[in-house]
């Protein structure tokens, strides 16, 4: 999705409801590793999730519905 401004911005019918963020910084190659988990709360029926990952490399995801655990990729 894009604004007027052309930026691209997040779909709204998947909204953020609480981070949990831990960062390894490497100082010596200027990069850094880490894990995150996101709560989300689903507004209405979606097909995909969308975040932003600009500059990242993401090795593994994976989606959560209570115990359930389902494909992320």
């Amino acid at each position: 999705m894009k604004n007027e401004k052309n930026e691209h911005v997040l779909p709204t019918n998947v909204r953020p409801d609480r981070y949990e963020i831990a960062l390894k910084p490497n100082l010596e190659g200027f990069t850094f590793s880490g894990r995150e988990c996101i709560n989300i709360e689903v507004l209405e029926e979606v097909l995909e999730i969308v975040l932003n990952a600009v500059d990242l490399e993401i090795l593994d995801a994976k989606l959560y519905w209570g115990l359930r655990e389902m494909d992320a990729s």
